[in-house]
Parts: structure tokens; sequence; C-alpha cells
């Protein structure tokens, strides 16, 4: 009963190890049919192991890739915007339509050193320079020709 339970257990369980070079006698096993295992005889081959420092260090370069390609993609653009962003609430002045992060419309009123006031109809509000998403730049537009 256990045989015809373990049976299928043979093909997931790791198999006999491949050697590379030199060869092999079979031992085990004999005349019953049993498994056996493969021995190697003679001198190990030249290079001496699996080669896996070699395989370790021939992917080594991937890091240094992929460390440039996360500046580049990720945290280069990120510090531009925040230099662009501290430009421009350094560059706050009375009289300029801004946006807020919120979605409100307003006119600076008044400007100091980590706030604004928002002037809204006859309305003012005090936010943080943070709190200021854009400014809005009325630049008149060149007329569409028609033809």
């Amino acid at each position: 009963m256990a045989q015809h339970f373990l049976t299928p257990l043979t093909v997931l369980l790791p198999q006999e190890p491949k050697t590379s070079g030199g060869p092999t006698e079979r031992t085990g096993g004999g005349p019953t049919g049993g498994t056996g295992t493969q021995v190697p005889l003679g001198p190990a081959p030249a290079g001496g192991g699996s080669g896996a420092p070699a395989d370790c260090m021939s992917q080594l370069w991937f890091l240094p890739l992929f460390l440039l390609v996360l500046w580049l993609m990720i945290l280069r653009p990120e510090q531009k915007r925040k230099k662009e962003a501290a430009a421009m609430m350094g560059a706050l002045k009375q009289g300029e339509e801004v946006v807020t992060i919120g979605g409100l419309h307003g006119i600076v009123h008044s400007v100091s050193e980590r706030e604004v006031v928002l002037q809204v109809d006859t309305i003012r509000m005090t936010y943080d320079k943070t709190a200021i998403a854009r400014v809005v730049r009325n630049d008149p537009k060149p007329a569409a020709k028609k033809s």
C-alpha cells in the first residue's frame, strides 16, 4: 500500500545529481533492480566546483544598472519637481492668481515666510504656502487664423 502512495512522489523528489566530466560507476542496485547512485571515478574536473561564484560575479552588473534606472526614472524627476515647487513658492507675490491643492482659485493678498493670504471675492483666507498647487498665468494666446 505504501509503495503505491510513494510512487508518484518519486517524480516530484530530486533525481540523481548530474556530474560533469569523467567516467562513473554505478553502485547499489544489483540483480533485484534497485536504484543506484553514480560515483565519479578519477580526479575532479579542472575548474573545481559547480561554478556558482563565477555565475554570481557575472550577474553582479545588474545591481548598478538597476540603481541607475531607479535614479533616472524615479529619484531625478522627483528632485526636479521639488525644486520647481520651491522656486514657485518663493516667487509668489501679491496680485497673482493661484490655485490651491483643493482646487480653490484666489488672488494672493499677502505673503509671509510660511503662509499666504488669498482673497476670493470679498473673503480673505490664510493658507500654508505648501497648499498652493500652481500659479495661473494669463498669457494672451495668438488669434487663430481662419482659412
